[in-house]
C-alpha cells in the first residue's frame, strides 16, 4: 500500500510544478488582466483554486500574488483587521473594483472571486500594479461569460 501511495505522489509531481501562463491558454485565469511588457504569470498547483504569481522575468519591478475562485475579498479581511490606509470602490460594467492601501504598503485589488497583493515600494509600482490588473473585470474577447 505505501508503495502505491509513493508512487501516485511521485508521478503527481512533475504536474505539480509551477507553470508559466499565456493570455491565449485556454485556463488563463487572469481574465481580462492585461500584463506590461517583461511581466508573466506564473500559475502554483492547486486543486482548489487558482493563484500565482506577476513578476517580472528578470526579477525587476513589482511582484503581484493573484488568488481567484471562491476567496474572501481582501480588502474587506484588512478592512476588519485595521490594516486599512485608504480604500476606494470603482464600477467597470457589471464588476465592482475593491483598491485598497495598506499601512504596510501593500496595494490590494479584490474582485468577486479575485484578489490581486503587491507590496508596492513606489508610485511607478502602483502604476504598474493597476495598468495590470484593472482590467481583470473584462471578458477576454472570444470566450463567453
Amino acid at each position: 500500500m505505501r508503495r502505491l501511495l509513493l508512487t501516485l505522489v511521485v508521478a503527481a509531481l512533475p504536474q505539480m510544478q509551477p507553470q508559466e501562463m499565456k493570455p491565449s491558454d485556454e485556463s488563463w485565469p487572469l481574465r481580462g488582466a492585461r500584463l506590461l511588457p517583461g511581466y508573466n504569470y506564473v500559475a502554483q498547483p492547486s486543486d482548489v483554486c487558482p493563484w500565482g504569481d506577476i513578476k517580472k522575468k528578470d526579477g525587476g519591478g513589482v511582484a503581484i500574488h493573484f488568488s481567484g475562485g471562491q476567496v474572501q475579498n481582501a480588502v474587506d479581511s484588512r478592512r476588519e483587521s485595521n490594516q486599512l490606509a485608504w480604500e476606494r470602490r470603482q464600477r467597470f460594467g457589471d464588476t465592482v473594483a475593491h483598491v485598497a492601501m495598506t499601512k504596510d504598503s501593500h496595494l490590494v485589488v479584490s474582485y468577486p472571486g479575485a484578489n490581486f497583493d503587491a507590496p508596492v515600494k513606489s508610485l511607478e509600482d502602483v502604476s504598474d500594479v493597476l495598468l495590470m490588473v484593472l482590467g481583470y473585470a473584462e471578458e477576454p474577447k472570444g470566450r463567453g461569460k
